[in-house]
């Protein structure tokens, strides 16, 4: 994997993490609006030290990498990593948490659904003084979306409120606001696909929320894909234990299931102590 990093001393306050899959069309307006919502967060008085932006391209073939690292060549705030193959949306924004440097790490995608302007509310959330939890989720009051993926998304929310036994706010997605020790935690989490917001419930992470309106994609249509889908459906349920529930109420494939839940358990366990190590390396 290749980089270019940010030239600044200090340790940024957050870091902003945004995975790229041939998203070319819209970069430009993507970078500007996030660089505008944090410059409103300095504005405020949120943070001493101006953030960063995490900028992960999951090789794409439109040219987004290239125009990324043009972007990185005049703002000192961001930083592109560059992977060497295509691991989907929850790979490449592991590789961005991997790699994000300060205490609050912010999540979301890169096609324009979830508007950057909700930056500033979910840091205000997040950073707010006397705050009891481990993450903020932006969660959807409302959607545009496919019908087909919105149906899909429904079902898979439901089963997920009747049989998880890990809590996750309703509505909630990879639009989320970490504190870095859950950051790590899930950057080392070796699953192909997953919902960020059940990783973070399978860790144990409190959470609060802020709403938002998701966006319709500003550009094409999405490049998910029905095997995406149903991977990240499922290894999110294994991460929660509804899962092998599902799977043992409805007769189907019960004993695969379980599998899939304790190797998801063991991976949570590794990720756990890599996490641990990594902290314990920084502090010494």
């Amino acid at each position: 994997m290749s980089f270019a990093h940010p030239t600044e001393a200090a340790l940024p306050d957050v870091s902003v993490v945004v995975p790229l899959y041939n998203e070319r069309a819209t970069v430009d307006e993507l970078v500007e609006r996030i660089l505008r919502a944090l410059d409103e967060v300095e504005r405020r008085g949120l943070t001493p030290h101006r953030a960063e932006l995490v900028l992960v391209d999951d090789r794409s073939s439109d040219g987004t990498g290239e125009r990324l690292d043009d972007l990185a060549a005049r703002e000192a705030r961001i930083q592109v990593l560059h992977r060497e193959t295509n691991g989907g949306q929850f790979g490449a924004t592991r590789t961005g948490l991997r790699a994000a440097r300060a205490p609050w790490v912010l999540t979301l995608d890169g096609d324009l659904q979830d508007p950057p302007e909700t930056i500033v509310p979910l840091l205000e959330r997040a950073l707010a003084p006397g705050l009891a939890a481990d993450v903020v989720f932006a969660v959807k009051a409302a959607r545009y979306d496919d019908p087909v993926l919105l149906w899909g998304s429904r079902a898979y929310h439901a089963g997920q409120r009747l049989l998880a036994s890990a809590a996750m706010p309703r509505g909630a997605g990879s639009f989320a606001c970490m504190r870095r020790d859950f950051a790590r935690r899930v950057g080392f989490l070796e699953l192909p696909e997953a919902n960020l917001a059940a990783a973070l419930a399978a860790f144990g992470a409190r959470f609060a929320t802020v709403t938002y309106i998701k966006q319709r994609r500003a550009h094409g249509t999405s490049r998910v894909g029905f095997r995406r889908l149903v991977q990240e459906a499922l290894g999110s349920m294994a991460l929660t234990g509804a899962l092998p529930r599902a799977m043992k109420l409805t007769g189907v494939l019960y004993a695969p299931g379980r599998r899939l839940q304790q190797r998801v358990a063991r991976r949570l366990a590794d990720a756990d102590r890599q996490a641990g190590a990594q902290s314990a390396n920084a502090n010494a």
